[in-house]
């Protein structure tokens, strides 16, 4: 039986999971706050590119405030600082078996859900999609992404195998994780060493990898992230994370990610959430992460500066 779905945010990764669940017979509505979004979302549908290869889908979307039927599942993928707003508009679709799911970037995405829900209905993971909304609305992605989801609760347990077969008859390949922080901790280093120096340098995934003092500064960001990592006993694997970071430089070349992109755009970044959490934990637990302060507050910076 199709789950009954509101995927809140339309950006590039809404967007794409929002195409994977229509095509796998899932009951979506996506939510936006950007009537031209919601307009091109219903007169034109979804379409992702993997590869080349254009996959298109009829949508449906709608502000939250026009929907009235209780859902089944709420996907979020705003940006972390609207998550709480994001919740709070889709607060009136929740019933006593509605779960929350969120796979968006940075630490601390799922305290709003357990506001909302509870812990025993709130599901937390990472996705490692590289997607990009280009200007024609097309979201280009690639097909090796995955989705690792897990809980917060052992309780959750059935919740959390319902979501993640939903997810595996759409096509993604998920994987339920036993301990889904140590994942979610491992693309928070991840997003903390590219994300932030390519928004602070203005540079492509690709130019860092080919700049010997980009590359260079990566994996300085990326040491100081695991060494924090350490001190609060998160058990990451530093070899599998630089392993991750080593395979996006030299494959996800013309990738822009989301916090250059928004830079870009004018539009506020996930910093704090990414890099500024790290700063902020290495800070309490005595831990020097110099290079990060600084890309940090490059952004910071740069994200002030008049436009």
């Amino acid at each position: 039986m199709a789950m009954k779905i509101v995927v809140v945010g339309a950006g590039a990764m809404g967007r794409l999971f929002g195409n994977l669940l229509i095509a796998g017979g899932e009951d979506v509505t996506m939510v936006d706050v950007d009537p031209e979004a919601i307009a091109d979302l219903n007169l034109r549908g979804i379409t992702v590119a993997l590869e080349g290869t254009e996959h298109h889908v009829a949508a449906r979307a709608a502000r939250a405030e026009d929907l009235t039927d209780p859902v089944d599942l709420i996907m979020v993928f705003t940006k972390s600082m609207h998550t709480r707003a994001a919740l709070d508009s889709v607060r009136h679709l929740v019933h006593p078996a509605t779960l929350g799911f969120t796979v968006q970037n940075g630490l601390g995405n799922h305290d709003p859900l357990i506001e909302l829900l509870g812990r025993t209905r709130t599901l937390v993971g990472m996705t490692d999609y590289p997607a990009d909304l280009g200007p024609d609305r097309v979201v280009h992605a690639r097909s090796s992404g995955s989705v690792v989801i897990g809980t917060l609760d052992p309780s959750a347990d059935p919740a959390c195998a319902r979501v993640a077969q939903t997810l595996s008859d759409s096509g993604v390949r998920t994987t339920v994780h036993p301990a889904v922080l140590i994942p979610i901790w491992e693309k928070l280093a991840f997003n903390a060493t590219l994300n932030t120096l390519t928004a602070a340098a203005g540079l492509t995934v690709g130019e860092v990898g080919a700049s010997r003092d980009a590359k260079r500064i990566a994996l300085t960001v990326l040491a100081e992230t695991l060494a924090v990592a350490g001190a609060i006993d998160m058990p990451v694997d530093p070899a599998r994370v630089r392993e991750h970071v080593e395979w996006a430089l030299e494959h996800h070349a013309d990738h822009r990610p989301s916090m250059l992109v928004d830079l870009e755009s004018g539009r506020l970044t996930e910093v704090d959430s990414i890099g500024g959490v790290v700063c902020r934990l290495g800070a309490t637990h005595g831990v020097a992460v110099p290079v990060l302060e600084t890309l940090c507050a490059i952004v910071r910076l740069r994200s002030a500066a008049p436009k």
